[in-house]
């Protein structure tokens, strides 16, 4: 798994240190509550993001923590780079990501993905594909002894977003809500769509705070569809201009 997120690393390591080639640094730290038909209660995730930003090159690293009394503690990340550009004064996003997510002690995934995004003032669309790989811990071997590690992969997934906001996206308060199979450390089946109702404001050039309240099925838009995850995430974010 490791060995995927080489590449990411370097990339991280090479804006770090040239820290004068930087035009911005970005940090975000949030929490999610929640309840979902696994959990037998609430569950507590905290999170921290950094964005580092120069000129259209954009690389993104966070790690998130999650708490409940009912499961295992477990602990998910991301790595991403994107770049932005226009053709014929239309705005798009290139993007590249490795996500790795832990259902437990015992069992946990990794994905590796490419998508493209394409954004107007009051709306933004993304679609791309992942490869999905489910594999079980060296606890799950100990105690379930194996010849060698299994690993299950599901091969270009598809991966979707459709967003619309009621003002600008530049502007220093909105609404926006979204449909999606996607989050930070999540990704779900084509199928299982998720709905996002955010809200920011902006109060200076440098700090901003954001609410959003997710709703996710246990399966495609259908109103016999039993819910499966609601949860509610708060966080601020920090940015520092050089």
């Amino acid at each position: 798994m490791f060995r995927l997120l080489i590449p990411y690393l370097f990339m991280l390591a090479c804006f770090s240190l040239n820290t004068q080639a930087l035009s911005q640094i970005k940090i975000t730290a949030f929490g999610d509550v929640g309840s979902n038909n696994v959990s037998k209660g609430i569950y507590f995730n905290t999170a921290l993001k950094n964005d580092f930003m120069y000129k259209n090159h954009s690389l993104n690293t966070a790690y998130q923590f999650c708490v409940n009394k009912h499961l295992s503690n477990t602990s998910n990340c991301f790595v991403d780079y994107s770049y932005q550009f226009a053709v014929s004064e239309h705005n798009f996003i290139a993007k590249t990501f490795f996500m790795y997510h832990s259902f437990s002690k015992l069992a946990f995934e990794y994905n590796v993905g490419l998508s493209a995004s394409y954004f107007r003032k009051h709306f933004r669309c993304e679609l791309g594909t992942h490869i999905r790989s489910l594999g079980v811990s060296k606890k799950y071997m100990q105690i379930h002894p194996l010849e060698k590690p299994t690993y299950i992969y599901e091969k270009f997934n598809m991966i979707y977003l459709i967003s619309a906001s009621l003002k600008p996206y530049d502007e220093n308060w909105n609404i926006e809500v979204s449909v999606t199979n996607m989050d930070y450390f999540l990704l779900n089946q084509e199928t299982n769509p998720m709905i996002n109702l955010k809200a920011h404001y902006q109060w200076n050039k440098q700090w901003d705070v954001f609410w959003e309240l997710w709703y996710n099925s246990a399966g495609s838009f259908n109103l016999s569809i039993n819910p499966f995850d609601c949860f509610f995430r708060t966080g601020i974010s920090c940015e520092i201009i050089y």
